[in-house]
């Protein structure tokens, strides 16, 4: 039975639009000649015109870091010459997994919610500049995260991906839905409820939960104690 491109293409949006597509997915999906199938529509976020089966790295740079007494994002990482900072381990982290890296809370990717403190404003920051695409997001003060650890993420099979031992790193698909659902957590009463735990709640069967293999390169580094920990482990 012949159908019309119409019906072809408002049927491949039901199939693949909420579906989270892993990187080289464009193999083994029929599209038409010089037709983009509806789960790929996407905006020109930016002027490197980023691909929907791409991934989009976000180092979350943007706390105050109150607990440290200075700004985690610029300390010097252990060993390394010159001005290597965290921040600029978080990016060169990220890119060894992703097409593209942006520095939530820099001018590259600026928060939309200065007042708002927590991950949140970051994650929705990026959420509304890359509709369409795979967001891998990594605190900067995560310092021990390995590529094992981002990669495991990227590998599921559903919309978003997260790990039982600590919510970050974090993987999340930029939908609309999911974009409403982080921006209704900004809005609510209570820290408890603009939370990144209440969020991934909120994503239930759409979020696949992973086990770490190591927990302890998932803890973050937020005082001085912890940084003189983190020395020692270094040592």
């Amino acid at each position: 039975m012949m159908i019309s491109v119409k019906t072809w293409l408002l049927s491949s949006r039901r199939r693949w639009a909420t579906r989270r597509l892993p990187m080289g997915c464009m193999s083994g999906i029929p599209e038409l000649p010089g037709i983009w199938p509806c789960w790929a529509d996407r905006l020109a976020v930016d002027s490197m015109q980023i691909k929907s089966h791409e991934w989009v790295g976000i180092v979350l740079a943007g706390g105050r870091s109150r607990r440290m007494g200075q700004p985690k994002a610029q300390l010097p990482w252990p060993g390394a010459a010159g001005t290597h900072s965290w921040q600029d381990h978080a990016v060169t982290c990220l890119q060894q997994v992703c097409a593209h890296v942006r520095v939530s809370g820099a001018a590259e990717l600026p928060d939309l919610h200065p007042g708002q403190p927590g991950p949140l404003a970051g994650i929705a920051a990026a959420l509304t500049a890359f509709p369409g695409q795979h967001c891998l997001f990594l605190p900067v003060d995560m310092p021990r995260v390995t590529r094992a650890d981002l990669t495991a993420l990227q590998a599921v099979d559903t919309a978003h991906a997260a790990y039982r031992d600590s919510l970050f790193p974090l993987a999340l698909y930029s939908t609309p839905d999911c974009l409403h659902r982080v921006q209704a957590r900004l809005s609510a009463q209570t820290p408890q409820a603009r939370s990144v735990k209440a969020l991934v709640a909120d994503l239930g069967a759409e979020l696949s939960w992973l086990n770490a293999a190591e927990p302890q390169r998932l803890c973050n580094i937020n005082t001085p104690e912890d940084l003189k920990t983190l020395a020692q482990l270094q040592d």
